[in-house]
């Protein structure tokens, strides 16, 4: 999810994380009593935000006019490099903070095993344990 920065805020950006709250499984029932409360508590986390540019200087003499070929070209290019910059950031961040979880004893005797529905049902319990916001689905074979 993006964050935006107000003008001149600095570089240290404050966010705050909430934690989940508890399922409501069980219907209220006729007399409709209110539910056990829950509290809402939340992580505050800062950031420093690091800024990254690039620029060009253009020796080729333009005209003052809103479609100048060479100026629409060099901020295609300028565009094209911020995008990738961006991708390589994130595929940093991501390679930085990847996870494996290593799966033994399936039904086929090996390490690399077609897994048992209640060992790919550990797993799960084991990530979404660790707050990981993210879904995964898995298939067995039977």
């Amino acid at each position: 999810m993006p964050f935006e920065m107000d003008d001149r805020s600095g570089d240290i950006m404050r966010m705050r994380r909430y934690s989940r709250l508890a399922t409501a499984p069980v219907p209220l029932g006729p007399a409709m009593n209110n539910p056990p409360v829950q509290t809402l508590s939340a992580v505050d986390l800062d950031a420093r935000v690091d800024w990254y540019a690039t620029y060009l200087i253009i020796t080729k003499q333009v005209t003052t006019i809103n479609q100048d070929p060479v100026l629409n070209e060099a901020a295609a290019r300028l565009g094209q490099s911020m995008r990738e910059t961006e991708d390589e950031l994130i595929r940093d961040m991501l390679e930085g903070t990847a996870s494996v979880l290593n799966c033994v004893g399936g039904t086929n005797g090996r390490d690399v095993a077609v897994l048992k529905s209640s060992l790919i049902d550990l797993e799960l319990s084991a990530c979404n344990d660790g707050d990981n916001r993210a879904q995964a689905t898995y298939e067995c074979a039977a």
